[in-house]
């Protein structure tokens, strides 16, 4: 009897985080939803035409077969996440290191509107002018569209703000012109950064968060980093915890009531 007690009680508590997780989802509607990164991840990115701010115009190709490389998407008359991000990712690099050895920046506007020169003026107030390894960019329309599509980035233009809404995105490619990873989010982590670098350079990383809205978690991880048990784990280990409870709950019953021996 204890044993079935247990398990309603595991049951219970099953069904109490369920609810709170539903009770506490925020609903999806209204914003930008993030890339998909199960999505494109592996996938190659389109090799379209670029116009950096020194007044070259290479393909992507020429970027990423050099070093791995790690492309942002911003607008430069955004109000918003576009700047801190760039001064974030500039900020952690240069914790981290290896810019301009492992792999390289490239900030590329997703606005048709924008110009080599107001690329020039947004590297200047992030901090990342004349750094080595960074680059700064336009394309045109076309060559935008085929881009943001095939790493399922989305942006819409806000008439109340006067501004696109879009998620913070950092995306890893590898030489091969593949996505390796999809960062999203306006704070990156130091930690969160070593791992894409590292994957970057072609050490396996076992387990990282995604950019997936995804409901049955088997870990979260914290602002660090640092992966904790979540309460999908519980969909893994309940089924083998019920089967072991009615197991111990059956040999318990068997030796409490032995069958009689027989005489002869």
């Amino acid at each position: 009897m204890r044993s079935i007690a247990a398990i309603a009680v595991l049951l219970g508590m099953f069904s109490e985080v369920a609810l709170a997780q539903t009770e506490g989802a925020v609903p999806s509607g209204g914003t930008i939803p993030r890339p998909d990164e199960a999505a494109v991840v592996f996938q190659p990115l389109p090799d379209i035409q670029i116009e950096l701010d020194d007044g070259s115009k290479p393909h992507l190709s020429e970027l990423w077969q050099q070093r791995p490389l790690l492309l942002t998407l911003v607008f430069s008359r955004c109000y918003g996440v576009c700047s801190p991000f760039l001064k974030t990712i500039r900020s952690v690099a240069d914790d981290v290191g290896g810019t301009a050895r492992d792999y390289d920046f490239l900030v590329l506007s997703f606005d048709s509107r924008d110009t080599t020169d107001e690329m020039k003026i947004m590297a200047e107030t992030t901090g990342a002018a004349g750094r080595e390894g960074w680059h700064f960019g336009i394309a045109s329309e076309a060559d935008i569209d085929l881009l943001t599509k095939s790493i399922s980035f989305q942006f819409k233009w806000n008439e109340t703000s006067q501004q696109f809404d879009h998620p913070a995105t950092l995306v890893a490619l590898s030489e091969k012109g593949r996505i390796v990873r999809v960062v999203t989010g306006g704070a990156l982590s130091h930690a969160r950064f070593r791992e894409v670098t590292s994957e970057l350079r072609g050490n396996f990383v076992p387990i990282y968060p995604t950019a997936a809205d995804v409901r049955f978690r088997c870990f979260e991880f914290s602002a660090d980093g640092v992966a904790r048990p979540s309460w999908g784990m519980l969909i893994l280990v309940l089924p083998a915890l019920f089967s072991l409870l009615i197991t111990v709950a059956v040999f318990r019953i068997v030796r409490r009531n032995p069958r009689p021996t027989s005489k002869s």
